[in-house]
């Protein structure tokens, strides 16, 4: 019932947590082609978490984060 009235909002949430946590800081609006090309992504693949979790391996702001 939730998925079917808030699907996008519920997406939306997780896919920011996810990628948060992934670069180990605050989710910019730098990062927000990113995140809508994570969302087209795992849409493609039924919202699977795999799915979630390679896709935010793969995209650009993981890839060329910074280390300290």
């Amino acid at each position: 019932l939730l998925l079917a009235d808030y699907r996008d909002k519920i997406v939306d949430n997780v896919v920011n947590r996810v990628l948060a946590y992934a670069l180990g800081r605050k989710v910019d609006p730098v990062d927000w082609p990113a995140i809508e090309e994570i969302k087209r992504t795992i849409g493609e693949r039924e919202f699977r978490m795999q799915a979630l979790l390679e896709a935010v391996v793969l995209s650009y702001p993981f890839r060329h984060k910074e280390t300290r």
